[in-house]
Parts: C-alpha cells; sequence; structure tokens
C-alpha cells in the first residue's frame, strides 16, 4: 500500500486510543495491587533519602518522576543507573529508599547494581511491566506496570511503557501530597518563578 495515500488523520486517532487503553490497563493493573501499602510506607519513612533510577527511556521517566516529587516538597534524587555503577553507590546508604523503573526488569546494570548494594539496609521499589524479572524478585516492594504492547508497529519501542511508569509516578506523588496535606501556599513556595510562581 501507498503510505501517502493512509488516512493520516485516522492513523493520529487510532494510535491514541490505543495508547489510552493501553496506559488505562496498566495502571488499573498496579493501583488495584499493593500500591496503596507502598505509598503508605514512603509517607511515613521522609526521615532518610529517596532516589530514582532507570536506564535508557526508562532514566527519562526517573528524571520527570524525580522533579514531580520534588516539585511538590517530597525530596527526590534522581540517578542514572550508569553513575551509580562509578562511585554514586556512595550516595546510598543504610535505611535510604531507591526506586528501580524497568519495563523489562533485566537490565544489567541493575542487576550489578543490586548485587552492590545486598549489604545495606536499603529499601528497593521496583517498578516493572514484569514481575518475573530479576528487579521484581529482587525489590522489597514492587509496582508491577504490565503494558500488553507498546505503540508502535513493531510492538517494541519505549513508549507505552514510558507513559504507564510516568502516570504511576505522577500518582504517587499526588497521593502523598494529599495525604500531608500540603497548601497552595507550599507549594508555591518552591515555584518563585515562572506562571506558577505568578498565581501568588
Amino acid at each position: 500500500m501507498n503510505k501517502l495515500n493512509i488516512d493520516i488523520a485516522q492513523m493520529v486517532s487510532n494510535f491514541v486510543q490505543k495508547e489510552i487503553m493501553e496506559v488505562t490497563q496498566a495502571t488499573h493493573k498496579a493501583t488495584t495491587q499493593n500500591l496503596a501499602k507502598i505509598i503508605q510506607y514512603m509517607t511515613q519513612n521522609t526521615r532518610h533519602k529517596f532516589m530514582i533510577t532507570g536506564m535508557g527511556k526508562s532514566a527519562i521517566v526517573a528524571k520527570k518522576i524525580a522533579s514531580t516529587f520534588t516539585s511538590l516538597d517530597i525530596p527526590a534524587i534522581y540517578i542514572h543507573a550508569a553513575d551509580l555503577l562509578h562511585g554514586n553507590l556512595g550516595l546510598v546508604t543504610n535505611w535510604d529508599m531507591l526506586m528501580f523503573i524497568s519495563n523489562s526488569g533485566e537490565a544489567e546494570e541493575f542487576k550489578l547494581i543490586l548485587e552492590a548494594l545486598k549489604a545495606r539496609s536499603v529499601t528497593i521499589i521496583g517498578m516493572t511491566g514484569n514481575k518475573k524479572s530479576f528487579l521484581a524478585k529482587n525489590s522489597s516492594m514492587v509496582i508491577h506496570v504490565p503494558v500488553e504492547s507498546e505503540l508502535d508497529s513493531t510492538g517494541l519501542a519505549p513508549t507505552t511503557s514510558c507513559i504507564a511508569q510516568l502516570v504511576m509516578g505522577d500518582v504517587i506523588a499526588c497521593c502523598i501530597q494529599e495525604i500531608r496535606s500540603q497548601t497552595k501556599d507550599q507549594f508555591l513556595s518552591n515555584h518563585p518563578g515562572g506562571i506558577i510562581g505568578s498565581n501568588k
């Protein structure tokens, strides 16, 4: 078929609907598991550092989630998994929380990091689409976000899985914000600049 003869508007609509359906299904499965216990744990354990890491596209998602947490007055540190392997494990101390984000849960870097952390009392939170993965099996708590298929024509490019991860990160951050009863003034105190800052 000549690609130029395809109805692009219909293609766009189909992709949007597919993405919405897949993300809705994945996040629904995640929220029906032990997510409430994880949120409660994260809300109550604020005396130590909370860090988020990932590889590839999941690292970009991890960075955005950490930024959202921090903007909601929930301090979070983003660390690329490769950096953890080259000295930044020194940031991770006993009783810290470290969230790993990976759709496959099988990143080789994660295996090395988790092995190195065995001697430390660190709470590992694994967000993954594969509950049988190495990450899931070696996490203290698991956020299972299973995506049946990625959006692209091969079903392999990290697309839908990244959006589902991002949604879960936003949900967790906003739940903690709600539990802590953060006020608008408290929120704005971290945003003195830009359009948000002008809302004072």
